[in-house]
């Protein structure tokens, strides 16, 4: 046997080369032909000190391929697995050649044992060299998109260290008020809804009696209404005229023998004109002939009654009347939040947390920023979407600009019927993203522990930035309608309607 020991400049184990000869006498020797024994392997021993675990030496150790294994660097920043991989090459951590596996290392002897294919033949002494491509294959293929990858890690997440896990306790306190939400919505608004609805088919029904010219008694056009069982409840309307007392100890309104309701209201007219009176929504949405007519408002008025639709924190937390759930609106506020901070922890992979790493945990600002945005576009396009589902303010406004005579029964009662299946579908789909979202961010946040600061940082700005676009998105729509409006530019007009939509 003839071997060779190449050192390699920065590895820390020579590259072993070998020929195998067969005596025939004592003078000739042959050479072997090695191709027999291929896809055979044999075991060397090669002599490398080591101070640490052989597992950080071992490319097929869970170290380097399992998503669940934590790593932490000396700054004190998570590592992913592909970091590990490329430190080790880096740092020539490899105790074999490329073809070979680790088996064994002993450490009385510092000798590591490898299990190596048998090699055909020798290249030439200036050909000698390590393949770091080669080196890298020998790590298992995994999918580099860590962050769906840790959602398999829940065993490892839900242990002791779930008691450091941020992202697990935010979902929790949003879920608590996903449920509190969900019975005041079943037990208050949705009745206030219910009413808001019923006040508006009394207004259109007392609106075309006035056009008919038929008149009028206190007691005149009973309104079908459903019955409140809320205790002792007084629904007192905001122009204090319409009160509906529980008259007995059943929780019963005062009905008469049709089984109709019988509403004591001192001023009907008034009242069906204040009901009907346009808000700013509806203003919002005029056609161009009626703005002309009917929208009388200050710049102020207009920039702020967008601003109460648009900004997140002003549409959830405003108490301007409109016909959506109030409950609903503020938890929209904290359920946006959630959208955004799972859309930025779908967006940390591995080259974000490498970043992170190279920074040695620093926050980088303008790295994250293009990340930033991204997940804000997102998150917005999601929060259009839930809120169509969870908020009523266009159907019942549609009801409420209804021209017919005809049908109001019937589309009062649909509309009813519709509302159920919208907010239905809304309080199953949300509750379906908050336990993906749970479980999704509480694995993230307990594999890599030390990346959920910049995680949430991260989902703040996005958040606030959400918030404060609408600020300046606002301006443009209102300064090209007053413009259209005073200048009479229809098209102008039209083109200020879609903006005000963005």
């Amino acid at each position: 046997m003839i071997k060779l020991e190449i050192k390699i400049e920065g590895m820390n184990i020579p590259k072993v080369e070998y020929e195998i000869y067969y005596p025939l006498d004592n003078q000739n020797f042959t050479k072997l032909n090695l191709s027999l024994c291929k896809d055979t392997k044999i075991d060397i021993l090669i002599p490398v000190p080591i101070t640490e675990d052989i597992s950080k030496y071992d490319p097929n150790k869970d170290y380097y391929n399992d998503i669940c294994t934590k790593a932490k660097s000396k700054n004190g920043t998570d590592i992913t697995l592909k970091d590990r991989k490329n430190e080790f090459i880096d740092n020539n951590m490899t105790l074999c050649e490329e073809d070979c596996e680790l088996v064994d290392y002993d450490y009385s002897k510092e000798k590591a044992k490898c299990s190596c294919f048998v090699k055909i033949e020798s290249p030439l002494m200036e050909e000698i060299k390590f393949d770091k491509k080669k080196l890298l294959k020998r790590f298992i293929d995994i999918n580099s998109i860590s962050n769906l990858n840790v959602m398999k890690c829940y065993k490892v997440v839900f242990d002791k260290s779930i008691l450091y896990n941020i992202g697990f306790f935010i979902l929790i306190v949003i879920i608590m008020m996903y449920f509190i939400c969900l019975i005041i919505f079943l037990r208050i608004s949705f009745l206030i809804l219910k009413n808001d609805i019923t006040n508006i088919l009394f207004s259109l029904k007392m609106k075309n009696q006035n056009k008919s010219n038929k008149p009028k008694n206190i007691r005149q056009n009973l309104l079908e209404l459903d019955v409140i069982k809320i205790g002792q409840l007084n629904t007192i309307y905001t122009n204090h005229i319409m009160n509906l007392s529980i008259m007995d100890s059943n929780n019963k309104l005062e009905r008469d023998k049709s089984n109709t309701m019988i509403l004591d209201i001192p001023n009907k007219t008034d009242f069906s004109k204040k009901i009907l009176e346009y808000k700013d929504f509806e203003l919002n949405d005029m056609k161009y002939d009626d703005a002309l007519k009917f929208d009388k408002r200050s710049f102020i008025n207009y920039y702020f009654g967008l601003l109460r639709i648009n900004h997140l924190f002003m549409f959830s937390f405003s108490t301007d009347k409109d016909y959506n759930s109030r409950i609903i609106k503020i938890f929209l506020f904290f359920f946006f939040f959630t959208v955004h901070l799972n859309i930025n922890a779908l967006f940390f992979n591995d080259d974000t947390m490498h970043k992170i790493y190279v920074d040695e945990g620093y926050y980088n600002f303008i790295y994250q920023l293009p990340q930033i945005i991204y997940s804000s576009v997102i998150s917005i396009i999601i929060n259009n979407l839930i809120k169509f589902l969870s908020l009523s303010q266009s159907k019942i406004v549609s009801f409420k600009q209804e021209k017919l005579k005809k049908g109001l029964d019937l589309k009062y009662k649909k509309l009813k019927s519709t509302l159920k299946i919208k907010f239905t579908i809304f309080f199953v789909i949300t509750c379906i993203i908050l336990m993906f979202v749970l479980f999704y961010i509480s694995c993230f946040c307990g594999i890599y522990e030390n990346t959920q600061i910049h995680l949430i940082n991260d989902s703040v700005i996005s958040f606030i930035t959400s918030m404060i676009s609408p600020l300046g998105i606002c301006l443009l729509p209102r300064i090209i309608r007053q413009y259209s409006l005073r200048n009479k530019k229809p098209y102008l007009y039209k083109f200020s309607k879609i903006l005000q939509m963005i």
